[in-house]
């Protein structure tokens, strides 16, 4: 359903958004 979906992308998207600044993090 359109939730499960929602629910799943947002997991995914917090994960990565603390991977995307830890990346950042290390470059600077």
């Amino acid at each position: 359903s359109v939730e499960d979906v929602q629910a799943a992308f947002g997991e995914v998207g917090a994960s990565c958004k603390s991977c995307h600044t830890e990346f950042r993090a290390k470059n600077d």
